[in-house]
């Protein structure tokens, strides 16, 4: 079982399969992973996380490359290594970019827009787009307290916020200390509450599956993104941002690749004290001081464009396999392909490829939790169609259906 892997290339007839480690190189190539790898016959591409980027498989045979966050691991791997694949990027950062839309989220491409335009800033919609988790190292409080004093418009990514019955008390609670109101309300047909603080902001905490294809359409709306992670290698949503247009603000003192990216693309990525009000100065200007359209997304792309990465560790990956006489059979899904998940690679089967085949983390408590706060959301709102559906949920995970 490998934890945090998800699959590069399909390993097929003779054909090595290529595994690519992410979540910051746990797993350390010791004799018995890597004798499995041989009798499974796969290849690694390692990707670090970013904070250290510390190349666990990189010197090992049956690897032939991998991808870190900061630029000089990136020079000095190239260094060492010449033969292997290198390149500066990570696994979590391409983790939902495979499922961002072809399409802009208004009528624009009807009139002949191109499917990779960019929303003009003119139809923007909503001020603020973020993502949080209940963690320390999120500093959600400081974002929401920004936003809330700020009165701007923002739409949050928490995914399965509700899962820990405190963290909801504890938003109720936060929320009322600034005269705030917290409510639900449902999209049609959808069993998850979403909630709202006041009137301005909406949290959107249902589950990957439920809203991962909306994503897109919220950053290609959204005049500006706000993170406040204290630490984070390529965050997946910030790299969506960039890549859609859309301008990032980052506390000054975060740790991690992002730092070091903010001063290579001046014009995307901005920073600001860790306080409301050093966020709250810097917010307003950027709202007030738009980028032009289409500079954001050009100078990003300059440096990290994710898909002319993965077209050059997929063409590197061939030119490896070509350079020690092994045929490429099977299908590549590239960095963008597959999903991050726990495998039995002697087993898995070509449909868990692209979807992974079990959660990295999973817990069944915290799961039953969270369609209980979902429940009690759809009483309240007296939707009891939807109701019925978290019942029926409830049973499955206990085991009684």
């Amino acid at each position: 079982m490998f934890q945090d892997g998800q699959i590069f290339k399909e390993r097929c007839e003779d054909s090595p399969g290529i595994l690519l480690f992410c979540q910051g190189d746990w797993w350390h190539p010791t004799a018995e992973r890597v004798a499995m790898l041989e009798r499974e016959n796969y290849l690694v591409l390692t990707a670090a996380n970013g904070r250290e980027d510390i190349p666990f498989w990189l010197p090992n045979e049956r690897c032939i490359g991998g991808m870190f966050g900061h630029e000089s691991t990136v020079a000095e791997a190239q260094e060492l290594y010449p033969d292997k694949v290198i390149e500066r990027y990570e696994g979590v950062g391409g983790r939902f970019l495979r499922t961002i839309s072809q399409g802009l989220p208004n009528a624009l491409h009807y009139g002949g827009f191109h499917y990779d335009s960019v929303c003009p800033r003119e139809v923007k919609t909503v001020d603020v787009i973020s993502a949080f988790a209940p963690v320390a190292l999120k500093r959600g409080n400081l974002l929401l307290e920004t936003l809330i004093r700020s009165e701007v418009s923002a739409y949050i990514f928490s995914h399965n916020l509700g899962s820990e019955p405190r963290d909801i008390e504890n938003l109720v609670r936060f929320a009322g200390d600034f005269g705030q109101s917290v409510d639900f309300f449902h999209y049609p047909f959808d069993p998850y509450a979403l909630i709202k603080i006041g009137e301005k902001i909406v949290i959107d905490g249902r589950p990957f599956s439920s809203n991962n294809s909306i994503v897109s359409n919220y950053l290609s709306r959204a005049r500006l993104y706000v993170h406040t992670s204290t630490t984070e290698g390529f965050s997946n949503s910030v790299m969506e941002a960039l890549h859609n247009d859309v301008p990032v603000l980052l506390c000054e003192d975060i740790l991690g690749p992002l730092q070091t990216l903010r001063h290579e693309i001046p014009n995307c990525i901005y920073s600001a004290p860790p306080t409301v009000s050093g966020l709250l100065e810097k917010m307003r200007f950027l709202l007030d001081n738009p980028p032009k359209t289409g500079v954001v997304k050009s100078e990003f792309d300059s440096v990290l464009n994710p898909f002319e990465i993965n077209r050059r560790v997929v063409r590197g990956a061939q030119r490896w396999f070509e350079q020690h006489g092994l045929p490429w059979k099977g299908h590549c899904l590239g960095i963008l392909g597959g999903i991050q998940s726990r495998m039995e690679i002697e087993s898995v089967t070509s449909e868990q490829s692209y979807r992974g085949v079990s959660p990295i983390y999973f817990n069944p408590d915290s799961a039953r939790e969270y369609i209980a706060f979902h429940a009690n959301a759809a009483l309240q709102k007296g939707k009891n169609d939807l109701l019925i559906s978290l019942v029926e949920e409830m049973k499955i995970l206990s085991g009684e259906k």
